[in-house]
């Protein structure tokens, strides 16, 4: 974010995240093992400790506790179909974009495509992303993830744009 800063134009909101996954995901369990007992936040924690994109991985075994008792379920399909619809969601975004910038800066923009919140933690997300793109034929993607310090990243890019704004850049909420 250099020189300006994002218009509505610049920006895709998809109201597709981690809460729509963890529903994908309890669903497929659902169907798959009947009356399994996982709550919400299992089934997040789950996720968060397994989610990946890309080619369907089996098996991931994961050891839950239902009715009392130690099972193992083998979830690498449920994971991988419910977070593969992130992709899904997000590649068709981030090709509007792309197509959207400016032909001076495109090979900057290309080089830099950094992913950041909860779903840059979802492994193989930037590789799968980058893989596309190469794949459509755009000049030498790079993705790249934020890393585990996201959260951090993603305040100080705020308080960095907050703080370079001039006043008739921010907009006022009346309450």
């Amino acid at each position: 974010m250099q020189g300006y800063f994002p218009t509505p134009d610049d920006q895709i909101s998809i109201g597709f995240a981690g809460d729509a996954i963890d529903d994908l995901m309890r669903q497929d369990i659902d169907r798959v093992y009947p009356n399994n007992g996982l709550t919400h936040l299992r089934i997040r924690e789950i996720k968060e400790n397994h989610a990946y994109v890309g080619t369907i991985r089996k098996p991931i075994d994961v050891k839950v506790i239902m009715g009392g008792k130690a099972h193992t379920l083998e979830l690498g399909e449920v994971i991988g179909r419910a977070c593969n619809e992130l992709i899904d969601k997000i590649y068709p975004a981030l090709t509007t974009l792309i197509g959207r910038a400016s032909s001076d800066g495109i090979v900057t923009l290309l080089q830099n495509i950094i992913i950041t919140g909860g779903g840059s933690q979802i492994k193989g997300i930037d590789t799968v992303l980058q893989k596309k793109l190469a794949d459509d034929s755009f000049e030498s993607p790079k993705v790249r993830l934020a890393g585990q310090d996201y959260k951090r990243y993603v305040a100080l890019g705020a308080l960095k744009a907050a703080r370079a704004a001039r006043e008739n850049q921010w907009q006022y909420l009346l309450a």
